[in-house]
């Protein structure tokens, strides 16, 4: 009788050491798993927080990176929209950004591939006028326009 009880517990022994080692192999499986995707969600974060490159191409050839660089995950169709009508100059003298145009750079996928991290850059079609005057307000807002020499201001006086 005693033999029966004992070759259950050295059954039982074997399948506990089985289940053990299933475990253990199971267990590194899922940490390993758990490796990759943290790997993954971190190589996404840094895609999606990476700084954009905005350039205007005239129709001409010529080529004009805006000084703002949003980060990937903030930028969007209307907020590009924006940052262009910024950028044309709010002066009633310079003509506005042709919205409407913007049609052209959505539909060719380019605005896409950028979203998806496959470009850090978005080429923007613009006609050569109004290049221009994205380039004068450009070198306005920089200080690179003829600038007044500033006034003579006399230092203060000095009290005894």
């Amino acid at each position: 009788m005693w033999d029966g009880i004992n070759s259950v517990f050295e059954f039982l022994s074997k399948i506990d050491a089985f289940v053990g080692v299933a475990g253990a192999v199971l267990a590194g499986l899922a940490w390993r798993k758990t490796r990759q995707l943290r790997g993954d969600v971190l190589r996404q974060q840094q895609l999606e927080e990476a700084p954009v490159s905005l350039i205007l191409k005239a129709a001409d050839g010529r080529e004009l990176t805006l000084p703002y660089h949003p980060r990937r995950d903030q930028l969007s169709r209307a907020e590009l929209a924006g940052i262009l009508g910024i950028y044309a100059g709010l002066d009633a003298k310079r003509p506005r950004f042709d919205l409407p145009r913007l049609r052209i750079l959505f539909e060719s996928g380019e605005f896409d591939r950028m979203l998806e991290g496959h470009t850090d850059q978005i080429h923007i079609p613009c006609p050569n006028s109004e290049f221009d005057a994205f380039e004068q307000c450009l070198k306005d807002q920089s200080g690179e326009a003829e600038a007044p020499p500033p006034a003579a201001v006399a230092p203060p006086a000095m009290s005894p």
